[in-house]
């Protein structure tokens, strides 16, 4: 998965189209290609003083070198030089491609917290679909890297990494469907560390449901890998690795069934996080999700299967949040955790199961299950699960005989 997240190299297009050089006014040159025209930046520095908006159906392509690094002179490279507070693409038109290029420093210090270097409608609305992102770096701007609200819409092999508060981000008050992200490496966000917990990370969607992430590569985020929060459904989380992120790997949190979190590789996430908060840090997280419900079907449950875990933090860990259990979302009920292959790397913090703080027992009976996973231990006699026990909701460790006595991972598991 890491190598296949390597930009391409984007040369000049099939006329006919519009070329926009160093120092031309892009919104003429937008304006004369037309709906549906190509446009092709030739290399070197394109300052940006004004929000950049294509036409439906426009094609931009922008002269780059392959590879993760890329400077003026060998690519096209448009800045806001962080001055410019409005987003450098911001449209709500449908069908539009941007291929290739290096979009950086959009952004000052007076940025509202939605504003992106590319970015799909404004604010929290929903713009028309089937976009196309692929080959293009997205580097040091003030807040986000990417907004992508548009549905239908398909980001592929985008290195973005190095932005103030997210890479990725997607919200909405309505949903956006069908967006796929692909072949992209994520890293390094939340350069100004803002509170992962209060919302910064590597990325979050929210409302986004049919959403596909795969075959990507998220690390060393000052917060989240991947992050899905707020009321989605029939998300595919697929063959990425997610490796040092500061909080978690995964996290999927209120949200409904139809999901799938299967082959990916985790490693080494939490571990930044100096907190024992059971919310904080595990590497592959679901919290007060719904697996009987979503808008689409009933009981479709949340499956996470297949994965491989490494590390010194919690590993796969389902919560309810009290605060949480609303609007629809009773709590976390129909997870089923199976066929996943776990490491533990310290004899502390190593645990997998359930908990919370609801003062309630129900996560422990609705359907939530652990069947025939794996576990690489440094001692198979200590208490590396979680489970019912002690003070309603808290629940206490387990050891392995008494992990299996509550019938998981018996008898297809195995400790070693």
């Amino acid at each position: 998965m890491r190598d296949g997240t390597i930009p391409h190299a984007v040369t000049v297009p099939t006329g006919p189209f519009t070329t926009v050089n160093p120092g031309d006014s892009i919104a003429a040159k937008i304006t004369a290609a037309g709906t549906n025209g190509k446009l092709w930046f030739t290399k070197g520095t394109h300052n940006v003083s004004a929000t950049l908006a294509p036409l439906a159906g426009q094609q931009w392509y922008l002269e780059s070198a392959g590879g993760y690094t890329r400077t003026a002179a060998d690519s096209a490279v448009l800045t806001g030089n962080d001055t410019l507070l409005a987003a450098i693409v911001q449209t709500a038109l449908g069908g539009v491609q941007i291929r290739g290029g290096v979009f950086e420093h959009q952004g000052t210090a007076l940025s509202e917290s939605f504003r992106a270097a590319i970015q799909h409608t404004n604010g929290a609305a929903v713009g028309d679909g089937n976009w196309l992102l692929e080959d293009v770096i997205i580097r040091n701007n003030r807040v986000k890297g990417l907004v992508m609200n548009g549905p239908n819409s398909i980001v592929r092999r985008c290195y973005i990494h190095s932005n103030g508060m997210y890479g990725i981000s997607c919200g909405t008050t309505a949903v956006v469907l069908g967006t796929t992200y692909e072949y992209c490496r994520v890293s390094n966000n939340n350069t100004l560390q803002f509170s992962p917990v209060a919302d910064a990370g590597g990325t979050k969607w929210s409302n986004c449901s049919n959403t596909t992430v795969q075959f990507s590569w998220f690390h060393d985020n000052y917060g989240s890998g991947i992050w899905f929060d707020g009321f989605m459904y029939n998300i595919l989380i697929q063959e990425n690795v997610v490796e040092d992120n500061r909080n978690w790997g995964i996290f999927y949190e209120i949200s409904y069934g139809g999901t799938t979190i299967k082959r990916n590789f985790l490693s080494h996430n939490g571990e930044g996080d100096p907190s024992d908060d059971i919310f904080n840090n595990p590497q592959l997280l679901v919290s007060t999700c719904d697996g009987q419900n979503s808008p689409s079907a009933n009981f479709q449950s949340i499956d996470v299967t297949k994965n491989s875990l490494v590390g010194s933090r919690r590993a796969i860990y389902l919560i309810d949040t009290v605060g949480h259990i609303s609007g629809g979302v009773p709590g976390t009920r129909s997870v089923h955790v199976f066929d996943n292959d776990i490491t533990f790397t310290t004899t502390s913090l190593d645990r997998v199961g359930a908990g919370g703080n609801t003062a309630s027992d129900q996560i422990y009976t609705r359907d939530n299950t652990f069947e025939d996973n794996h576990y690489h231990t440094l001692d198979t006699a200590l208490a590396y699960f979680h489970w019912s026990g002690g003070s309603p909701g808290a629940g206490v460790n387990k050891t392995w005989a008494q992990w299996n006595a509550f019938g998981h991972d018996t008898p297809g598991g195995s400790i070693s």
